[in-house]
């Protein structure tokens, strides 16, 4: 019923369908460029929604929950809620599937949907009708216009980034420092954020006989033991930080991208709502430094086009605050299953792609290949703090051009 390439907008509707079709009538007489499938809880929804120009139907909660939970594997689907009210009619397992969110806004995206629309009952139910099309209507565009710069242009500038030993905040940032990313505006900006407890050191040092740039955060001795671990700060605490700080817009966007990306997957692993998932503070600071730091350095360097290598991680348990989580950690998993990161598990015992890392690549990844042909203009290595016997401990990233 789903088919790869094509932007399916899924209806949901129960009772008579009747605001389903209404949602698939107005999108109709806006000629967008899509497949509507009608999912309705009972036959005469669904056929009601057929009635009003959906391309195809489904009934029931094996057949709603069967194709929103595909919804990975097409360009993009849009499930869109057809009243309030219809959420007293699903079950658990389905409310799960198609998000249950009553408000008309787009959610967080999941592996399930690219996009959420509730229709608000509280507007007039045209303005609602209405305000979810748009809705669906920006997304599209945005997809065109994505669409539309996916192929290299003469003279462009690359950033290609080499994960053959893992990635994570640190080796990014020193990959991009090396690179000649401006550490004056790298320091001021994080200065800007005013947080306390930590310092950095950028250093030279050698990794398997190879040099390469460190970024070192070292906290204070009060936070690295712990004493602050009470403080902790959700994604919004965390963007309010970034939006009083002095970095350039585009480097506060790519921060809460990435910041957006990693609290999703750490939502996801541990069954919670986004605003649930706290970094405590050392940890904290630590991802702010590395998340920010790597954004500030992205827009010094005007990187714009981005491809991310195979990335390489270990194998076996890694101990956290909660016992043993296996290696890739499930929030990279799932950060890898969502981005379509391409994750290589090797023989190495341990853990070389961290969260941090994994949100990182995904988010700036732009393009899945290199071009045909290039120049390379200039090496950045980044060193990792982990010693491995089988793997050089680094992140190289270059500069291209085509």
């Amino acid at each position: 019923m789903l088919e790869e390439g094509v932007i399916t907008v899924a209806v949901i509707d129960g009772q008579g369908g009747g605001i389903g079709r209404k949602i698939i009538e107005c999108i109709k007489k806006e000629n967008l460029d899509v497949k509507l499938l009608a999912l309705g809880t009972n036959s005469i929804a669904t056929d009601n929604m057929l009635k009003g120009g959906a391309d195809a139907g489904a009934t029931g909660e094996n057949a709603i929950v069967f194709n929103v939970s595909r919804a990975e594997v097409i360009m993009g689907v849009v499930a869109i809620l057809a009243s309030n009210s219809l959420m007293g009619e699903l079950s658990p397992r389905m409310a799960q599937a198609i998000g249950e969110s009553t408000a008309l806004k787009i959610l967080i995206p999941n592996d399930r949907c690219k996009i959420k629309i509730a229709c608000n009952q509280e507007l007039s139910l045209q303005q609602s009708i209405e305000d979810a099309v748009n809705i669906l209507k920006d997304y599209i565009d945005k997809l065109s216009t994505k669409s539309s710069s996916s192929k290299f242009h003469l003279q462009d500038r690359i950033l290609y980034a080499e994960c053959y030993s893992g990635v994570s905040g640190d080796m990014t940032v020193a990959a991009l420092i090396d690179l000649g990313a401006d550490q004056k505006v790298l320091k001021e900006g994080l200065r800007s954020l005013n947080i306390d407890g930590y310092k950095i050191k950028i250093d030279k040092v050698i990794k398997n006989g190879i040099e390469a740039c460190d970024f070192h955060v070292i906290l204070n001795e009060e936070y690295a033991k712990g004493k602050y671990s009470f403080i902790k700060r959700n994604i919004y605490d965390i963007y309010n930080i970034i939006d009083k700080s002095s970095i350039s817009e585009n480097a506060k966007n790519i921060s809460k991208r990435i910041f957006e990306i990693k609290a999703n997957a750490e939502a996801r692993a541990h069954g919670i709502p986004v605003e649930n998932v706290y970094f405590h503070e050392s940890g904290a600071v630590d991802s702010i430094i590395d998340i920010v730091g790597t954004a500030i350095c992205l827009d010094n360097l005007k990187i714009t086009n981005v491809v991310v290598s195979q990335i390489y991680d270990g194998q076996g348990l890694i101990k956290c605050r909660k016992g043993f989580i296996p290696v890739p950690v499930p929030a990279v998993i799932n950060i890898a299953k969502e981005y379509n990161l391409n994750i290589k598990t090797t023989d190495v015992e341990g853990e070389m792609v961290t969260p941090t890392g994994a949100a990182i690549m995904a988010a700036i990844k732009t393009h899945d290949k290199l071009p045909e042909s290039y120049k390379i203009v200039k090496t950045g290595i980044g060193a990792g703090k982990k010693d491995y016997n089988k793997t050089s401990g680094i992140l190289r990233m270059y500069i291209l051009e085509t």
